[in-house]
């Protein structure tokens, strides 16, 4: 890139000597009117919603987070993406989903996940989306150029696959950065529990981090202060 950047400019040394005083002129205010204008697009660019919703963008690769357990917690690392937390130690620590992709997506479970849910799909869904025994938290990071608002708008034209109990919305601040915190207690049709999700989204100016807890709303209090612990933790060094 950097290389392509120095051809371009002694180029366009070359070309700017041949030129006439008034050609001169024009060509840097046409130079200037195209970095403004492609300042501000990029400024105000986003994503399409329909690829974010449909899940068409790209992610980040599970390969790059490095788990690391340790007498006090387990710290969860992506230099790369530029995302840091911890969570609490008694969490499974190998970061593999049950049913979501293994390459964009990593898991922590409350509970250690017995093998004859692992091997099983329809446990495996019903533990990972509707949990009775355990809770979870899923962590994605894409390659989306969105704003909270986009966000916000965007969920609030979904429709849950059950009876919605309580539904809000808030903006916070995650490591000094906007934040769209997303709360749902739903009885799902396919479940005959009830169901709390919390979905925290933190965009920046290229990409988007997803952190959503899944519990059993009867034992949601239970795990709240460890998830807004976990919150206090994470650090995003990323543009």
């Amino acid at each position: 890139m950097m290389k392509m950047f120095k051809m371009f400019g002694r180029f366009f040394l070359f070309l700017f000597s041949f030129l006439k005083k008034n050609f001169r002129i024009i060509l840097i205010i046409v130079l200037i009117g195209t970095a403004i204008g492609f300042f501000y697009w990029w400024e105000f660019w986003e994503t399409p919603i329909e690829k974010w919703v449909r899940g068409e963008y790209k992610t980040a690769d599970t390969k790059d987070f490095v788990i690391n357990k340790t007498d006090e917690v387990i710290t969860i690392v992506n230099k790369k993406m530029g995302i840091f937390l911890e969570i609490p130690k008694e969490w499974t620590s190998d970061g593999k989903c049950l049913i979501f992709d293994p390459k964009s997506d990593i898991c922590f479970y409350s509970k250690e996940v017995p093998v004859e849910i692992k091997t099983d799909r329809e446990k495996a869904t019903k533990a990972e989306f509707y949990p009775q025994e355990r809770a979870n938290l899923r962590i994605e990071v894409g390659y989306v150029k969105i704003k909270t608002k986009t966000l916000e708008s965007a969920l609030r034209k979904t429709s849950p696959d059950g009876s919605v109990l309580s539904n809000s919305y808030q903006y916070i601040k995650i490591d000094n950065r906007n934040a769209l915190l997303h709360t749902i207690e739903i009885k799902l049709k396919i479940s005959k529990f009830n169901t709390y999700v919390m979905e925290i989204f933190i965009p920046t100016k290229t990409k988007l981090f997803s952190i959503i807890f899944v519990s059993p709303l009867d034992e949601k209090d239970k795990y709240l202060e460890e998830i807004n612990k976990i919150l206090e933790t994470i650090k995003i060094r990323s543009l």
